[in-house]
């Protein structure tokens, strides 16, 4: 009779201990599962202000998020992208706002030099020669020929390249220096400075600044 009562006992510390193994388990997995709601709620938290701080990155740009490319599309207006059927993408299309600024910028800087190291009638000829270049270029952005001026050229000579800072002018509205043998003759090279992107709301702010350096 006692050894029925032993294995009676060991019975129930066995039925004790495994029911208390299970409730164990069971309040481990649920604190498994409310972790696990707990770091996806999180998640999904982050995930809403990092979405919050870039709009608000965009947004400081000026341009909201569903408009921005719309907008590029309008305002850049350039060789790869609107003739070769490059894609503007988002990224594109901020990363040209970016240098934007610092075109104007350096547009500001080099007028600054021209005004400071030539006399006021050299500036406003300059200035005046620019505003016309740029007219040209405003009113037929997509013809090469309005974007393509000699460096040679006897009128640009007197104006523009003559004066000190004359090329960095040219440089910072966009212009870059390449070399091309004269088509009439096939053999000396000529170097022109040449507008490969119109960036159309840049050049009208360009025309501003250079207006206001024509009248000092």
């Amino acid at each position: 009779a006692r050894r029925r009562e032993e294995e009676e006992e060991a019975r129930r510390e066995r039925e004790a201990k495994a029911a208390a193994d299970k409730a164990r388990a069971e309040a481990e997995a649920e604190r498994e599962r409310e972790a696990a709601v707990a770091r996806e709620r999180e998640a999904e938290l982050t995930a809403k202000m990092e979405a919050a701080e870039e709009r608000n990155r965009r947004a400081a740009l000026g341009v909201a998020k569903g408009e921005i490319v719309e907008e590029a599309q309008s305002r850049w207006v350039t060789d790869p992208i609107g003739e070769g059927g490059e894609e503007l993408t988002l990224e594109m299309a901020m990363q040209l706002a970016d240098e934007s600024q610092r075109r104007l910028q350096a547009l500001a800087d080099a007028g600054k030099v021209v005004l400071a190291n030539n006399a006021p009638q050299q500036a406003q000829a300059a200035a005046h020669t620019l505003i016309v270049y740029l007219r040209n270029i405003l009113r037929e952005p997509r013809s090469r020929d309005v974007r393509r001026i000699p460096a040679d050229n006897q009128h640009f000579l007197n104006t523009v390249g003559s004066v000190t800072g004359g090329k960095e002018i040219m440089l910072a509205l966009g212009f870059e220096e390449e070399e091309d043998a004269d088509p009439g003759t096939g053999s000396t090279p000529r170097t022109f400075f040449v507008l490969n992107r119109v960036y159309i709301d840049d050049l009208r702010a360009a025309m501003g600044i250079l207006e206001g350096g024509a009248k000092r």
